[in-house]
């Protein structure tokens, strides 16, 4: 069975983070949305996406990162934090 986000297969995108995951997952946490298959505008503020909260590795630890790998070429239009 495949995992989906929001309707969107999950597998085929990859996230990763350099701090440690204290809460939550990306994948319950990131919403997609291509020309392919958009989010339903009705639906999409009725439901809360889980939150994530990192915490860095080490007090002394860089910034925060988080990288989402795609299996296929794509155009990233926004980003929001």
């Amino acid at each position: 069975m495949e995992a989906l986000n929001n309707g969107h297969d999950c597998s085929s995108w990859i996230p990763a983070t350099n701090w440690t995951i204290a809460h939550g997952s990306p994948s319950a946490s990131v919403a997609l949305e291509s020309s392919d298959s958009p989010i339903d505008s009705e639906n999409a503020t009725s439901t809360m996406k889980t939150p994530l909260i990192l915490k860095p590795t080490s007090p002394d630890c860089g910034p925060c990162e988080i990288k989402i790998s795609f299996t296929q070429k794509h155009e990233v239009c926004q980003v929001y934090v």
